[in-house]
Order: C-alpha cells, then structure tokens, then sequence
C-alpha cells in the first residue's frame, strides 16, 4: 500500500511495515513514482505488507477492539 502522510494515515499505519508513506511537498511527485516503482516491482513485499495490514487491522481496528475501546472511554467518563 502506498499512502500520503496527510489527516489520519500515520496513526492508522506504520510506514515501512504496512505501507509507503509520502510524504507531501515540493519532490512529492517524485517520491509517489519511486513508490510505485518499488511497489510494482515487490511482489513479496506486497505479501508481507498485506499480512502486516491484517494483523494492524485486528490489533487497533477490528469491531472487539473498537468496542471495547468506548466502553473504557464511556467509564472513564462516568467514573471521573
């Protein structure tokens, strides 16, 4: 996966494990090139960031986890 680093992405992904971050400004263009090129040209690499994307997925994302994430929000709240 190949990404901009803008809004939300670094904290939803970890460049280098998961996905290519790029990073905006002047050379942005460049860079998005180098990613692609490097990306097209990596099939065990797409492998290993595929399964990495799972396994972040499960671990921050996944409907138990985001569940139990606002019941621990939602007693903080009550108990401060």
């Amino acid at each position: 996966m190949i990404s901009s680093d803008v809004g939300g992405m670094p904290s939803a992904v970890q460049d280098g494990a998961n996905v290519w971050l790029v990073a905006r400004g002047d050379s942005f263009v460049q860079r998005l090139d180098d990613a692609i090129e490097g990306w097209a040209g990596s099939p065990d690499k797409r492998k290993i960031f595929g399964q990495a994307s799972r396994q972040i997925f499960l671990e921050k994302f996944s409907l138990d986890r985001m569940v139990q994430a606002h019941i621990s929000l939602y007693e903080e709240l009550i108990n401060s």
